[in-house]
């Protein structure tokens, strides 16, 4: 049990390590935006967030309902 307990504490304090290499190595210190609207490719495709997707889709259609249409 103790010998599985020292693995995984390894094996995570050797992900933590490999993880802040590339925070101490870049120039400023970041990781790049996981965000879906700001990577340059997704843009170019059209594609969005689902969040702006929906609230584009809201603000170009009728708000509007005709009850006696109903």
């Amino acid at each position: 049990m103790a010998k599985l307990l020292l693995l995984t504490m390894v094996v995570v304090l050797l992900a933590v390590i490999l993880l802040s290499i590339k925070m101490i190595l870049r120039k400023n210190g970041r990781f790049s935006s996981i965000h879906i609207s700001d990577s340059k490719a997704m843009r170019e495709r059209g594609i969005h967030c689902a969040t702006s997707q929906d609230r584009e889709i809201r603000r170009n259609s009728n708000k509007k309902i005709d009850v006696k249409q109903l």
